[in-house]
C-alpha cells in the first residue's frame, strides 16, 4: 500500500542510506554532499512516498529567487522499482501539487540515465536544454 505524507529530515536521511545507484553516481559526478543538499532543500511542501510503511522517495521543490522557477528534486530507493505504476501515478500527482504551489518547475537529469529522463517526460516535463545533464521544464498538465 502506498502512502504520502509531509517529509521530515529523518525521512530524507533514511532514503540517503539506501539511495539508488544512479542517483549516487550523479551526486558523485557533481561532487555534491547529499546530506547538506537535503537539509537545505527540505521544506514544508516536501513529500515522502512510502510503500507498506517503508520510505521509497522524498520529493520537493526549491526556489533560488522570488521570481525564478522552482527546481524539483527527488531522492529515491530501489523500492520505487517494486511499485512502478503506483510510483508513476504518485509522481504525477505530487508534481502537479508542486506546480500549483510554485509555478513552472525545472528538473535536471543525468543524460546517462534514460529511465529517469523517460520518467520526467511521462510526468509532463519537456526537454529545454540537452547536454551531459538534461534540463527539463514542467508547465502543468501531462
Amino acid at each position: 500500500m502506498m502512502e504520502l505524507r509531509k517529509a521530515t529530515l529523518d525521512d530524507g536521511a533514511k532514503v540517503l542510506q539506501h539511495l539508488r545507484q544512479e542517483q549516487r553516481e550523479t551526486l558523485e559526478k557533481l561532487d555534491l554532499d547529499p546530506g547538506a543538499l537535503l537539509a537545505k532543500a527540505l521544506d514544508k511542501d516536501s513529500i515522502t512516498v512510502l510503500f507498506d510503511g517503508e520510505i521509497a522517495a522524498v520529493f520537493g521543490a526549491t526556489k533560488a529567487t522570488l521570481l525564478g522557477d522552482a527546481k524539483i528534486w527527488m531522492i529515491t530507493t530501489d523500492l520505487i522499482k517494486q511499485n512502478p505504476i503506483s510510483f508513476l501515478r504518485a509522481s504525477r500527482r505530487i508534481t502537479e501539487e508542486l506546480y500549483i504551489k510554485h509555478g513552472p518547475l525545472i528538473g535536471m537529469v543525468d543524460a546517462d540515465f534514460e529511465k529517469s529522463r523517460r520518467w520526467l517526460r511521462w510526468i509532463g516535463f519537456n526537454e529545454a536544454k540537452v547536454g551531459s545533464f538534461i534540463v527539463m521544464r514542467y508547465e502543468g498538465g501531462y
